[in-house]
């Protein structure tokens, strides 16, 4: 099952993401990986992500870092996945900001050929996504080309996700067709 959780800053997304993706692991006994997309540009990022991934091995996640290009990842056993892509937002800038920069099309499509071959590796895929739409500020043509290919790639996971939710103060709104 291919699952989006999508909300703003603060919303408790991923506190949401992360009880159904363990919740989906005791239902069918598969493994739980959690794919962490953020780089580490400082040290403040690097104690971020270290304070994450020990929250995330006490709920037995096993953390896998993905910066770019996630269909290309291979999981180390056969048996059932659960994977968390966290997050959508992230793994887009890592990969429209990227040197040499890619075509902005091209980056659409294999962006989501990729999220696709990784959602065929796993049991059930969980997704999470910024709103980063909301905040009525005009933002340079970059960033707002940015903010149109995440939307673009919102909408076209929405479509092919069993699931859909929007978070809003910790609270999941399951999103109908």
């Amino acid at each position: 099952m291919l699952i989006l959780v999508y909300g703003g800053s603060g919303s408790g997304k991923s506190e949401f993401a992360e009880q159904l993706a363990v919740r989906l692991s005791k239902e069918c006994s598969g493994a739980l990986y959690y794919i962490a997309t953020m780089k580490p540009w400082d040290q403040e990022c690097l104690e971020r992500i270290e304070k994450h991934r020990e929250m995330r091995a006490e709920k037995h996640f096993h953390t896998i870092e993905c910066y770019e290009r996630p269909g290309r990842i291979a999981f180390p056993d056969p048996e059932k996945k659960i994977a968390l892509l966290e997050c959508l937002s992230n793994l887009t800038a890592n990969e429209m900001f990227a040197e040499p920069r890619p075509e902005l099309p091209a980056l659409e499509d294999r962006l989501f050929s990729d999220l696709m071959a990784l959602y065929q590796k796993t049991e059930h895929l969980v997704i999470v996504s910024n709103n980063i739409f909301e905040d009525g500020i005009e933002y340079d043509q970059e960033t707002a080309a940015y903010q149109k290919l995440l939307g673009r790639l919102n909408q076209k996971i929405a479509n092919e996700a069993e699931q859909v939710y929007e978070i809003t103060a910790g609270i999941g709104i399951a999103m109908a067709r």
